[in-house]
C-alpha cells in the first residue's frame, strides 16, 4: 500500500475519535418545563357560559362579608339580556 492510504486512514481515525470524545463531553440541555394554562372556572348564567375575567377586579364588602368579582360571558348574554339600542 502506498502512504496516501495510511494518511487517509489516519485522518478518518482521528476524525472519528475526536467526534466520539466530543460527544462524551457534550452537555445535554434540559427540556423546558411545560406550563399549562390554568383551567378556567366556568360559571353558568341561565345556561350561558361565563368565566372569571383575565384580570378580575375583586371588591370586598366588610359589612356583609362578601366579595364581588367581574366575570366575562359569551355573546349570548348580550343578545338576550341587553335592550336594543335605537339608532
Amino acid at each position: 500500500m502506498t502512504k496516501i492510504y495510511y494518511v487517509i486512514g489516519a485522518v478518518i481515525l482521528i476524525g472519528l475519535s475526536a467526534y466520539m470524545v466530543g460527544s462524551l463531553y457534550a452537555k445535554e440541555e434540559a427540556p423546558e418545563p411545560i406550563v399549562e394554562p390554568p383551567t378556567p372556572i366556568i360559571i353558568k348564567v341561565d345556561n350561558v357560559g361565563c368565566v372569571i375575567a383575565e384580570e378580575p377586579t375583586l371588591t370586598y364588602y366588610v359589612q356583609t362579608d362578601t366579595v364581588r368579582v367581574s366575570i366575562e360571558c359569551d355573546s349570548d348574554i348580550l343578545f338576550n339580556y341587553l335592550p336594543a339600542v335605537a339608532e
